[in-house]
């Protein structure tokens, strides 16, 4: 899953540009996007891996490689673990979303796996 996001123009040099678009593409790595979604939902590295039975440090680099592929950062780091940032924040409907439910090629290809031969 690759994020591509569209930059609206900014009037003041001092302002930074925000996203306004954001597009989901299939082609990064999903063990990050996973990374991702369980970092968010349990806001703290530690607790993303314990759950998805992994180690910190390797979450900690998944996340870094998806904040440099989006050229942002998704998460901002607290105290007491790490919150989304305000992209994080628009981007997580997308990853669940595409996250959970079947790409198109491969639910065709579940469904011809399922039907019984000969239907």
């Amino acid at each position: 899953m690759r994020i591509a996001f569209t930059e609206a123009p900014s009037k003041n040099t001092m302002e930074i540009n925000k996203a306004t678009h954001v597009q989901l593409d299939l082609t990064s790595d999903l063990q990050k996007w996973r990374a991702f979604l369980a970092i968010a939902e349990l806001g703290s590295l530690t607790r993303a891996a314990l759950f998805l039975d992994s180690n910190q440090s390797l979450l900690s680099r998944h996340l870094n490689a998806l904040e440099r592929e989006c050229k942002t950062r998704l998460f901002n780091r607290t105290g007491r673990g790490v919150a989304l940032s305000d992209v994080g924040q628009r981007i997580l409907p997308h990853v669940k979303l595409r996250l959970r439910t079947p790409h198109s090629s491969n639910s065709k290809f579940a469904a011809r796996r399922a039907s019984p031969p000969g239907a």
